[in-house]
């Protein structure tokens, strides 16, 4: 079949987004790709968001409007998937814009390649400027995440549902859809993608711009969300195990770690700074103790930044440190790239994390007082250490350091 002759859906959950409706509308229907319908399922919205869907549909035939009651995004998302009609499915946010090239390259390379899913990339729109997101920016074609081990640890946090086209008789085989009241539904739908799929490509392509709201509610800080954070992951890791992937239940661990976990922390962390409240951090650690030493230190590999010892000192329940490490200037990823390579084990994570940002004098009382012990207690370590190593850390431990 032509592409010309294929059939794309674009499916446009909407729920209170009258400001900026129009544009994701009219950015979907004005792909260079004609042969296209528009689903926009308002679930429930109150302000004007049904009454401009329903001018935009009186003036464009391939524009379809359902109605629903509020259900929430994966009920409207759902809703889309059971009437689309279209060989290949596209969701688009009611907040983003399209480029007007996504759904032709998308349908080329999909016809290419014949991959189940095939991605491209985002331009975000933030507050201090506009940049592409690079770190999907990769012609990476037929990739099989359930035999490649790496490629599947690199891309199992390029979650988001809408910079892809997807297969729909692949996601309906495969029962692929998206969980009712669950939080960052995304994180799951795409793991389980990842491990149905028989090839997935990406592509170094714009696809989709998104724009940055300081009222969106993926940044919500509500109960609900929080309570949703143990469901996912349950499910995640209910998926691995359930279909006999054991062995891979750190790659969902890895997604979860940079789609939900941080944002959590850093909540958690705020409200501990306000009020010396520890019961949510406290659920957050022993959550965190579920995940296995090398996950942290392939996330930090993955992320090269203070996310991973973040979290480490969060599991450790040290929330003082955790929260002095946010807030040190020279914590950011510069501080740690360097040194990368080398923090091979969460002890040694935790090591450098609590020396970011401090002074001379403070580091030397660390080394004092937790490094030199350390190597003490192990002799076959001190035993390994370079002569030059072990005269730094008696000068230390003598309280002076010889040249």
């Amino acid at each position: 079949m032509e592409a010309s002759e294929t059939l794309v859906s674009l499916v446009i959950p909407v729920y209170n987004k009258a400001p900026e409706l129009v544009r994701a509308v009219e950015s979907a229907l004005a792909q260079t790709h004609d042969n296209i319908e528009v689903i926009a399922v308002d679930d429930g919205s109150t302000d004007d968001s049904p009454a401009l869907l329903q001018s935009l549909a009186a003036r464009e035939r391939r524009l379809v409007v359902i109605t629903q009651s509020n259900g929430g995004l994966s009920v409207a998302r759902n809703r889309g998937l059971d009437v689309a009609n279209g060989r290949y499915v596209l969701f688009h946010d009611a907040d983003d814009a399209l480029e007007c090239d996504a759904v032709e390259v998308l349908l080329r390379t999909a016809l290419e390649t014949g991959s189940d899913v095939v991605g491209g990339v985002f331009r975000r729109h933030m507050p201090r400027g506009v940049r592409i997101v690079a770190a999907f920016s990769h012609d990476d074609r037929c990739m099989d995440f359930r035999r490649d081990r790496a490629l599947a640890e690199k891309y199992c946090t390029n979650f988001s549902s809408c910079n892809k086209l997807f297969d729909l008789r692949f996601l309906r085989t495969n029962n692929l859809r998206f969980t009712p009241g669950l939080f960052m539904q995304d994180i799951e739908f795409w793991i389980r993608v990842m491990f149905n799929s028989r090839s997935v490509t990406q592509i170094a392509h714009v696809v989709s711009n998104y724009y940055h709201y300081a009222d969106s509610s993926s940044q919500s800080r509500t109960d609900c969300r929080f309570e949703s954070l143990f469901t996912l992951y349950d499910r995640i890791e209910r998926f691995f195990v359930s279909n006999g992937l054991e062995e891979r239940i750190g790659i969902g661990r890895l997604a979860v770690m940079q789609g939900a976990l941080m944002f959590f922390v850093r909540w958690k962390l705020d409200d501990w700074e306000q009020d010396g409240e520890t019961a949510d951090l406290d659920r957050l650690r022993l959550l965190l103790t579920r995940f296995d030493d090398r996950d942290f230190v392939r996330f930090l590999r993955l992320r090269r930044g203070p996310n991973a010892a973040l979290l480490l000192l969060v599991r450790a329940g040290d929330y003082a440190e955790a929260s002095r490490l946010r807030r040190t200037p020279y914590a950011g990823p510069a501080a740690w790239r360097r040194v990368v390579g080398g923090l091979d084990s969460p002890y040694k994570i935790l090591a450098f994390a609590r020396r970011v940002g401090r002074s001379r004098m403070q580091k030397s009382v660390y080394e004092i007082r937790v490094l030199t012990p350390y190597y003490l207690a192990r002799p076959r370590l001190l035993a390994a250490l370079p002569l030059k190593a072990v005269r730094y850390l008696a000068a230390r431990l003598l309280g002076r350091r010889k040249r």
